[in-house]
């Protein structure tokens, strides 16, 4: 039987010790790596590479990260391939900002295996993540024994592969629900 084509990632990072760590992380997920320090004069290689996701450091001299990202949206043959930003910048507004240049997801370093592959995979999939939190089987539990965590206040989360995150939770001793 034939194995499947593993998908391409494309790493863009000035610091080549941060790209040896992430494309050992994506490799051992199975993902093909191609990785390269220059922003600059890239986008052809990009175009023939054909990857799945792109993962862009936000500041390198030449291109920075979101005026490289302006250049990929540009791309029509690039549209279905995913931008994920990875910055040791943990800043609202540089997150904010990777999404006005259409980033689909945001990693701040020191970024673990664990959660790289994860988000990248989850990125690329475009996959929601449902949690639920207090299920306690079928019948509320409230009473002294329940007061710290709640016996009768399940709550569900909803994650988005871009970063957007939704959680309601019901009200005690009420019959409607509200969004957090």
């Amino acid at each position: 039987m034939d194995q499947p084509v593993p998908l391409r990632c494309f790493v863009i990072d000035d610091d080549p010790i941060a790209i040896e760590a992430t494309s050992m992380m994506l490799e051992a997920a199975g993902y093909a790596v191609t990785s390269r320090t220059d922003s600059t004069k890239i986008m052809d290689e990009i175009v023939s590479d054909a990857p799945a996701c792109i993962l862009i450091d936000l500041i390198m001299p030449g291109v920075d990260g979101m005026e490289l990202c302006r250049e990929i949206r540009k791309r029509q043959e690039l549209n279905d391939t995913r931008i994920v930003v990875v910055s040791a910048k943990a800043y609202d507004f540089d997150i904010e900002r990777a999404r006005e240049f259409s980033a689909n997801g945001y990693l701040t370093k020191p970024v673990d295996a664990d959660t790289l592959v994860r988000e990248v995979t989850r990125i690329i999939e475009d996959k929601v993540d449902l949690t639920f939190f207090g299920v306690r089987g079928t019948l509320p539990v409230p009473g002294p024994q329940s007061m710290r965590y709640g016996g009768n206040t399940s709550c569900m989360t909803l994650e988005f592969p871009e970063g957007q995150f939704l959680s309601s939770m019901r009200v005690p001793a009420s019959k409607h629900y509200r969004t957090i």
